[in-house]
């Protein structure tokens, strides 16, 4: 079948693609500000929302 791990890597690394978002850039952010993340906003933290969340910081 098939490592699900290694499926998983791909699609996060297709998804940084798509995005045009650089993982890991995406990755450190995302790591230095966890202790701030609401559980009910997860989704908002996903890489096709890290531009996004990079504008709005920036305002």
């Amino acid at each position: 079948m098939g490592n699900p791990l290694v499926f998983s890597r791909v699609g996060f690394f297709a998804i940084c693609k798509k995005h045009d978002v650089n993982p890991f850039q995406w990755l450190k952010y995302t790591l230095e500000n966890i202790m701030s993340i609401n559980h009910k906003k997860l989704k908002d933290r996903y890489p096709q929302n890290y531009k996004q969340i990079i504008e709005q910081s920036n305002m």
